[in-house]
């Protein structure tokens, strides 16, 4: 009998293939669900599940070939090392401990294929105006300011860095 989650997900988009066309993440995901007991899932409808049903979720993934955890390893791995590259540093990439050192920044390395921030992005390089270098700052509420992040191109980075 299948998982009342996954065949929720079915019934909402048709399949499984279809849920990752609209932007669900669930490679990403399934990363962050395991260390957790319980962790929602932003969709409209809102999916909560356990480690039981995330490891279904994991295995049907896995199953339809959605799911590549050697491609996923050796993914990150290229990305750590070109970052390090770039900025100067040395891809350490050892679990638990920064990916790239460097003698300013601890560097942690995601390569994604969809990142939500990119389109926050675009807009602020529509609204950038010449001769400023476009950034996001994510606020999120309830937290202290002095704990947003910023996003900004690695160019523009690089160029900041070169310039200390």
């Amino acid at each position: 009998m299948e998982d009342h989650n996954i065949v929720a997900l079915k019934d909402r988009y048709g399949n499984i293939d279809e849920a990752i066309d609209n932007k669900i993440e669930f490679t990403e995901i399934i990363s962050e669900i395991l260390p957790e007991l319980k962790l929602h899932i932003d969709t409209p409808g809102g999916i909560w599940l356990t480690r039981e049903e995330a490891e279904k979720v994991k295995e049907l993934l896995l199953k339809e070939g959605k799911m590549n955890p050697s491609k996923n390893r050796q993914r990150g791995k290229a990305t750590e090392r070109a970052i390090a590259k770039r900025l100067g540093g040395k891809r350490v990439g050892i679990l638990g401990r920064e990916d790239v050192s460097h003698p300013v920044f601890s560097i942690e390395c995601k390569s994604v294929s969809r990142f939500v921030g990119g389109k926050w992005f675009l807009q602020a390089v529509r609204n950038c105006e010449k001769g400023k270098i476009p950034a996001v700052i994510v606020h999120v509420t309830g937290q202290h300011y002095k704990n947003d992040y910023v996003i900004l191109k690695l160019r523009d980075f690089e160029d900041f860095l070169g310039k200390l």
